[in-house]
């Protein structure tokens, strides 16, 4: 596991640890990490937004919990209170989502079309042609990748030779990080073909966490028997 992804994974706890360091008692969600996720090549400045974001939720969160625990006696006067309270805290959060929609926008034609580096292993069936981002969202980024049929045989299953004129060929991929390291677990999405000839063409889509700070390649990976 990278440094950034556990980071990434011990963000609750970041959050509640500057919970202790901070007063809460004008709801302030203005908290800055002190951390900045480098750039990546590929996904930009996508990763550290997200993790801006999250680290601000979490320290609004945990301050949101703790002065719910100050109204908790259940009475009239503790129930209006809170309720003061709560409508403050929704109005951040609604505050907070809006200046990341703002940022995420100013990203995303930087993202859009950027091609993302990929390799084939031997005995898929299929190469590919060209993969890039076609979609920006605030859980990360979506792949189009073309895929060419090189042996039917291979990437065809039974089923679909037998009773159709097209198949769906089954992909399955890895994310690797600049050192060749495989980050998360396999990935795998079926793409429809419009035919079940070798040299057929079709297109699927692949999504990127943005958590995936270290992101550097694609690697599409034969089925394992």
């Amino acid at each position: 596991m990278t440094t950034t992804n556990r980071i990434l994974g011990t963000l609750a706890i970041v959050g509640l640890s500057v919970m202790m360091l901070v007063s809460c008692g004008n709801g302030s969600s203005s908290v800055v990490s002190g951390k900045k996720i480098a750039t990546n090549e590929f996904l930009g400045d996508l990763p550290n937004l997200v993790y801006q974001k999250h680290f601000t939720d979490s320290i609004r969160i945990s301050k949101r919990s703790a002065e719910r625990k100050k109204f908790e006696g259940g009475s009239k006067s503790d129930r209006e209170k809170w309720e003061k309270v709560k409508a403050k805290y929704d109005a951040l959060e609604k505050e907070d989502n809006a200046k990341f929609e703002a940022e995420l926008e100013k990203i995303k034609p930087t993202l859009m079309g950027r091609d993302i580096p990929f390799e084939v292993e031997e005995g898929t069936g299929y190469d590919i042609l060209s993969c890039k981002i076609v979609g920006v969202s605030g859980n990360g980024v979506t792949v189009e990748f073309e895929v060419k049929i090189t042996d039917v045989k291979v990437c065809g299953p039974p089923l679909n030779n037998m009773f159709t004129t097209t198949i769906s060929i089954w992909t399955s991929m890895q994310q690797l990080d600049k050192n060749g390291n495989q980050i998360g677990s396999d990935g795998s999405v079926y793409v429809d073909m419009p035919g079940k000839e070798n040299g057929i063409i079709g297109k699927g889509e692949y999504h990127i966490s943005a958590q995936h700070a270290d992101f550097a390649k694609l690697r599409f990976i034969a089925e394992k028997e």
